[in-house]
Formats: structure tokens, C-alpha cells, sequence
């Protein structure tokens, strides 16, 4: 299971790359989260791994998940973004 990280904190910190699979190869100095959306409520997760990676998308491919966005992040920023559970913002464009 992934590590998972608050929301808000990587939307602000991260850079955008993609939907369910980046659009640029991911540095070594950086990881990979996905921003999931379920349409109540949204978590950030690691997915630098392969693995956690093709997990999240097929979810996602599959209609558990409503959203599935992608974001870089330096391994320095992310220690900042600790995980405050699920995001419930009810200002989020579905």
C-alpha cells in the first residue's frame, strides 16, 4: 500500500503531469502521487511505484475512482504535505 499525503499540500507544492499515466518521466529526486476523487471525497497517494501506478489507474479505469490526477513532487516538499485523511471539499469542480 502506497503512502498517502494531504491533498491540498500537494496541489499547492506538486506539478501537474497527467491523468492516469504522467506525461513526463519522473525524476529521481521527485515522486509520483495520484490525487483520487470518488466524488464525495479525495485522497493523495504515492504511485511512484510501477505497481501502485497500474493499481490506481486500473481502479480508476474500472469506475471506483471518478478523478485520478497526477502530480510531481520533490522528495524535500512532500515531507510538508502530511495526511490530514480524506479531503472532503465540497468546493472541489466535480
Amino acid at each position: 500500500m502506497g503512502t498517502y499525503y494531504g491533498v491540498k499540500c500537494v496541489e499547492q507544492n506538486g506539478t501537474l503531469v497527467g491523468s492516469h499515466k504522467p506525461t513526463v518521466p519522473i525524476l529521481s529526486t521527485h515522486v509520483l502521487v495520484a490525487v483520487m476523487f470518488n466524488g464525495v471525497w479525495r485522497i493523495a497517494v504515492d504511485v511512484t511505484s510501477a505497481s501502485e501506478l497500474e493499481s490506481f489507474a486500473n481502479e480508476y479505469s474500472n469506475g471506483r475512482w471518478l478523478r485520478m490526477t497526477l502530480y510531481t513532487i520533490s522528495k524535500d516538499s512532500v515531507k510538508q504535505c502530511v495526511d490530514k485523511g480524506r479531503d472532503y471539499d465540497v468546493n472541489y469542480e466535480k
